[in-house]
């Protein structure tokens, strides 16, 4: 049977976000055409809009909201590029990628950084550290996504690298369906480029593998793009992120 990577990624990143806005009951509103999706936080990168394969046109969206529309560069094929053009870009060309679990990723040790697997998922106070630096979280913003990841533990494994007890790095393994999903990727500044990263990496690939995946995706920042590529990661389309 021929797998559609682009759709099981697709599908993943856009449960994530489902996942995250659980934390309130009306926070996911479904149409013929698109998934809205709001995490209560002020910023638009974190209410994203997606839509379904056939849409042929941007959806309406009430003036006071704080939205952003996720596009997929082989999904939403059917969107005039004139329409695009009038939006906001946030972040462009983010290559979607997934990766084949059909062999044990060999972890290097990093001197002095101990990574580790979050042994309580209703407590992410010290995890969120790293990744309220990286994503230039606010103290709400911060506190609010660690909520949103604290409800929906059981869908999560989240990792630390420690040195000397303080977290320096974090990052996630979402579990669901049929391919694992890499997210939450933050290393401190002053401890980029010591492999930290590709520590993290490894740890979340191995533990997908071990659960019985054979697949794992994620979306590549910037930072990481030349990683991920140099890890085996293929692309298979490309997201561009409007502010709406």
């Amino acid at each position: 049977m021929l797998v559609n990577f682009n759709d099981i990624c697709f599908n993943n990143l856009k449960s994530y976000w489902i996942a995250l806005a659980s934390i309130d009951e009306s926070a996911v509103i479904e149409t013929s055409d698109s998934v809205r999706i709001c995490t209560g936080m002020n910023n638009p990168l974190f209410n994203p809009i997606f839509l379904t394969k056939d849409a042929h046109k941007l959806p309406s969206v009430y003036s006071h909201s704080s939205y952003s529309f996720w596009y997929d560069s082989k999904r939403n094929k059917n969107i005039p590029l004139q329409d695009l053009q009038e939006l906001e870009p946030i972040m462009q060309h983010v290559p979607m990628m997934s990766i084949q679990l059909n062999k044990e990723f060999k972890q290097d040790s990093v001197p002095d950084i101990k990574i580790s697997v979050v042994d309580n998922g209703n407590d992410l106070s010290h995890w969120i550290a790293p990744v309220k630096v990286a994503f230039e979280m606010d103290d709400r913003m911060a506190l609010r996504y660690q909520r949103c990841l604290e409800q929906a533990h059981r869908q999560f494994t989240h990792f630390t690298a420690k040195k000397n007890g303080l977290v320096v790095a974090a990052a996630s393994l979402f579990l669901h369906d049929e391919i694992a999903g890499l997210y939450n990727l933050a290393v401190l500044p002053e401890f980029r480029r010591q492999g930290i990263a590709t520590a993290l990496h490894y740890a979340r690939l191995n533990e997908a593998k071990s659960r019985g995946y054979k697949h794992a995706t994620l979306q590549a920042t910037p930072m990481a793009s030349a990683l991920d590529n140099a890890l085996g990661f293929e692309t298979h389309s490309e997201l561009s992120i409007y502010k709406f």
